[in-house]
């Protein structure tokens, strides 16, 4: 590990906040995203996108699986 950096357990209960964080700032993805996990509009699909990764990504991402898509990321930052 790198002097300085922190542990990786850390470095993961920071990156869960801070997605908790933007899932209770985007209440309305919030919503379809439990609409889809009920409906699975999406199943089947393949989905790949190249976005910024961050704490806002991971909710759209999790909206897309739990809608039954298959989903690829790819690092855009």
């Amino acid at each position: 590990m790198a002097r300085g950096a922190a542990p990786p357990s850390a470095r993961v209960d920071t990156g869960r906040a801070a997605i908790a964080w933007a899932d209770a700032q985007m209440p309305v993805l919030g919503s379809i995203r439990e609409r889809f996990a009920r409906e699975q509009p999406l199943r089947g699909l393949r989905v790949a996108a190249c976005l910024h990764v961050t704490a806002e990504t991971a909710g759209v991402v999790r909206a897309l699986a739990e809608g039954g898509a298959q989903v690829a990321l790819c690092a855009a930052n």
